[in-house]
């Protein structure tokens, strides 16, 4: 992706570019990666929170540990970040996707923010009050579980195509979990298209992959 912003429209938006917000994150003085960022954000969002724009841009610079966003390129693409997050998130089009870095990049810095976004998540989402008590599914809950694991992931993986396809399938698995707690915990939640959530619960993400 070139420009930092994609021109989107309504049926199709995207989040920002990695590589271009990594390096606004730096010109900031962020202390944590676009990865962590965005999954501090679902895992608010998944346990049912919810940020008026002003309250958001505050939100944003605490979870960067920094006082203020001066950039307005980077006031630009957090605005995204909120909206495109969650409307993915509760649309039921199952287009949510996960703010880490293209397939172009060494598995082994794939492999980190994938860690790196499931710590976010966890983290976010426990403080917002998420997984109370008979709530959550079983299959939920087996997730969650999963996610703890897979967010101690270090920057360990090699490039050979086993582990890459390894890669594609947690990947996806965190993708369609993340999905599914936000269903779960936002049941009045429909999207702009109208659809409901149901579809997610009836077919939760398969299997438990590192039990």
């Amino acid at each position: 992706m070139g420009a930092l912003m994609s021109s989107l429209d309504h049926s199709e938006q995207l989040l920002p570019d990695f590589d271009g917000l990594a390096n606004l994150f730096v010109q900031a003085g962020a202390f944590c990666s676009p990865a962590e960022f965005h999954g501090s954000l679902c895992g608010h969002l998944a346990a049912g929170g919810r940020y008026e724009p002003t309250t958001w841009l505050a939100a944003a610079t605490e979870l960067m540990e920094i006082t203020e966003v001066r950039d307005e390129s980077l006031v630009s693409a957090l605005q995204s970040i909120y909206q495109v997050s969650l409307e993915q998130l509760s649309n039921g089009r199952f287009e949510f996707s996960l703010l880490v870095p293209e397939d172009e990049a060494p598995m082994s810095v794939r492999a980190e923010a994938l860690g790196q976004w499931c710590h976010g998540f966890l983290s976010s989402y426990g403080i917002a009050g998420g997984g109370v008590e008979g709530q959550l599914s079983e299959d939920a809950l087996d997730a969650i579980q999963d996610m703890v694991q897979i967010s101690q992931i270090a920057a360990e993986s090699g490039e050979d195509e086993g582990e890459e396809a390894d890669f594609v399938e947690v990947f996806e698995y965190v993708r369609m979990s993340a999905m599914l707690i936000f269903s779960e915990c936002n049941t009045d939640s429909v999207g702009a298209n109208g659809e409901d959530q149901s579809e997610l619960e009836q077919n939760p993400p398969a299997g438990k992959l590192l039990h």
